[in-house]
C-alpha cells in the first residue's frame, strides 16, 4: 500500500506529520570553524513533482529563505 504523500505547498502549522517525495537538486554542508572534519549545518535545496512554489508561500517564508 502506497504512503499518501504531501506537497510542499501544503506545509503549516495544524499538521505534525509530514510525507514527502522530493527531488534534492542542491546539497552544501559547511564544515565547523573550529573543527573540519565535524558538519555545523547542512543547506539543502529540494523540490516536489510540482516543481514550483506558488507566490504566497515564497512570500511567506521569504525571510527565512536564502
Amino acid at each position: 500500500m502506497a504512503l499518501a504523500t504531501d506537497f510542499l505547498e501544503d506545509v503549516g502549522p495544524k499538521k505534525l506529520g509530514w510525507c514527502f517525495n522530493v527531488y534534492l537538486i542542491r546539497l552544501r554542508e559547511e564544515p565547523d570553524k573550529n573543527n573540519e572534519e565535524k558538519i555545523n549545518s547542512i543547506d539543502m535545496v529540494i523540490q516536489d513533482i510540482k516543481g514550483s512554489i506558488p507566490d504566497s508561500l515564497f512570500k511567506q517564508w521569504r525571510g527565512e529563505l536564502e
